[in-house]
């Protein structure tokens, strides 16, 4: 029985669609009058000014290392310097980028400690990426790392590339 209502309810329904008003959301007399007629204007033409090229600061998927072999062979053959902070690895990769892993485990608290500490790495690692050294670098926090600002963790960051002998390049 429904299911012969809607048959009839759905064959009363119109196909047509009604015309579309001019200015149907906004009547002419109401309308800003400082706006432009619609999307279709052209932007503003102007004199292009010459800028220095800025590089790209995001942290794209590019930037990761996401496979767990490719942490084992950094682990493996990489460079390792401890500081109060971090473990940090480091280990030349043909990409000739700079690319972050970070593992951060339970021992180091619960996870808004860890997750804390894993932003402060990758905003540090965002704003620093031009001026890194390319290859892979791994770190792994140690618990405290979340108290700290990203100034003090920058320079401690700073002084453990130092101390593994890789110099930030200038653009």
């Amino acid at each position: 029985m429904v299911r012969s209502a809607r048959r009839e309810y759905e064959a009363d329904v119109s196909a047509q669609q009604p015309p579309a008003e001019e200015n149907a959301r906004f009547p002419e007399e109401n309308e800003h009058a400082g706006r432009t007629g619609g999307p279709e204007t052209a932007p503003q033409e102007g004199p292009e000014t010459p800028g220095r090229l800025i590089p790209r600061r995001s942290f794209t998927p590019a930037d990761r290392i996401r496979k767990r072999s490719e942490y084992q062979h950094v682990y493996r053959n990489g460079r390792k310097i401890a500081s109060r902070s971090f473990i940090l690895f480091h280990l030349e990769n043909p990409l000739g980028r700079p690319r972050l892993g970070i593992t951060a485990t339970r021992k180091m608290g619960p996870a808004v400690s860890r997750n804390r500490a894993k932003r402060l790495l990758r905003e540090w690692f965002r704003v620093a990426k031009p001026w890194l050294p390319s290859g892979d670098f791994v770190v792994n926090p140690r618990e405290g790392i979340q108290r700290l600002g990203i100034e003090q963790l920058a320079r401690e960051l700073k002084t453990a590339l130092r101390r593994l002998g890789l110099e930030e390049r200038r653009i």
